[in-house]
Protein backbone atom coordinates (compact mmCIF):
# COMPACT_ATOMS: atom_id res chain seq x y z
CA UNK A 1 0.00 0.00 0.00
CA UNK A 2 1.98 2.80 -0.70
CA UNK A 3 -0.73 6.01 -0.44
CA UNK A 4 1.58 8.76 -0.61
CA UNK A 5 0.13 10.14 -3.82
CA UNK A 6 -0.69 13.77 -2.06
CA UNK A 7 2.56 13.00 0.36
CA UNK A 8 0.15 11.84 3.70
CA UNK A 9 -1.01 15.21 4.27
CA UNK A 10 -4.08 14.05 5.99
CA UNK A 11 -1.50 12.90 8.50
CA UNK A 12 -1.10 16.27 9.70
CA UNK A 13 -4.75 16.79 10.64
CA UNK A 14 -4.50 13.28 12.63
CA UNK A 15 -1.72 15.14 14.31
CA UNK A 16 -3.79 17.85 15.46
CA UNK A 17 -7.22 15.70 16.20
CA UNK A 18 -4.97 13.77 18.58
CA UNK A 19 -3.21 16.90 19.89
CA UNK A 20 -6.88 18.50 21.14
CA UNK A 21 -7.96 15.02 22.34
CA UNK A 22 -5.16 14.93 24.62
CA UNK A 23 -5.50 18.74 25.70
CA UNK A 24 -8.83 17.75 26.24
CA UNK A 25 -8.40 14.37 28.06
CA UNK A 26 -5.40 16.32 30.27
CA UNK A 27 -7.97 19.61 30.79
CA UNK A 28 -5.35 21.47 29.29
CA UNK A 29 -7.11 23.73 27.40
CA UNK A 30 -7.61 27.56 28.45
CA UNK A 31 -11.13 27.23 29.07
CA UNK A 32 -13.66 26.28 31.42
CA UNK A 33 -16.77 26.64 30.05
CA UNK A 34 -18.75 23.94 28.93
CA UNK A 35 -19.74 25.26 25.40
CA UNK A 36 -16.19 25.51 24.55
CA UNK A 37 -15.29 22.07 25.23
CA UNK A 38 -17.80 20.92 23.42
CA UNK A 39 -17.28 23.04 20.30
CA UNK A 40 -13.91 21.30 20.63
CA UNK A 41 -14.43 18.05 20.64
CA UNK A 42 -17.58 18.67 17.71
CA UNK A 43 -14.38 19.71 15.78
CA UNK A 44 -12.01 17.25 16.28
CA UNK A 45 -14.43 14.80 15.24
CA UNK A 46 -15.07 16.77 11.99
CA UNK A 47 -11.29 16.80 11.98
CA UNK A 48 -11.06 13.96 12.06
CA UNK A 49 -13.78 12.94 9.50
CA UNK A 50 -12.08 15.06 6.80
CA UNK A 51 -8.88 13.23 7.47
CA UNK A 52 -10.55 9.71 6.65
CA UNK A 53 -11.91 11.63 3.00
CA UNK A 54 -8.45 12.75 2.62
CA UNK A 55 -6.86 9.38 3.26
CA UNK A 56 -9.36 7.75 1.22
CA UNK A 57 -8.42 10.43 -1.82
CA UNK A 58 -4.74 9.64 -1.13
CA UNK A 59 -5.83 5.97 -1.39
CA UNK A 60 -7.57 5.92 -4.58
CA UNK A 61 -5.48 8.32 -6.26
CA UNK A 62 -2.43 6.09 -5.65
CA UNK A 63 -4.44 2.70 -7.02
CA UNK A 64 -4.86 1.21 -3.32
CA UNK A 65 -8.54 1.69 -3.15
CA UNK A 66 -10.92 0.83 -6.34
CA UNK A 67 -13.65 3.08 -7.38
CA UNK A 68 -16.27 1.22 -5.69
CA UNK A 69 -14.49 0.75 -2.07
CA UNK A 70 -13.58 4.86 -2.36
CA UNK A 71 -17.15 5.99 -2.91
CA UNK A 72 -18.41 4.01 -0.07
CA UNK A 73 -15.55 5.19 2.05
CA UNK A 74 -16.93 8.84 1.04
CA UNK A 75 -20.53 8.31 1.57
CA UNK A 76 -19.89 7.18 4.79
CA UNK A 77 -17.76 10.29 6.03
CA UNK A 78 -20.40 12.41 4.08
CA UNK A 79 -22.65 11.02 6.02
CA UNK A 80 -21.13 11.35 9.59
CA UNK A 81 -20.36 15.03 8.62
CA UNK A 82 -23.99 16.13 8.21
CA UNK A 83 -24.84 14.37 11.43
CA UNK A 84 -21.83 16.33 13.37
CA UNK A 85 -23.01 19.72 11.32
CA UNK A 86 -26.29 19.56 11.99
CA UNK A 87 -26.35 18.63 15.74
Amino acid sequence: MSGGHYNYACTHVDLFCCAVEVDLENQDCNCGHDGCITRMKRTAEIAETVSSMMRATEWYMSGDHGEETYCKLIDAAMLKLRKLTTA
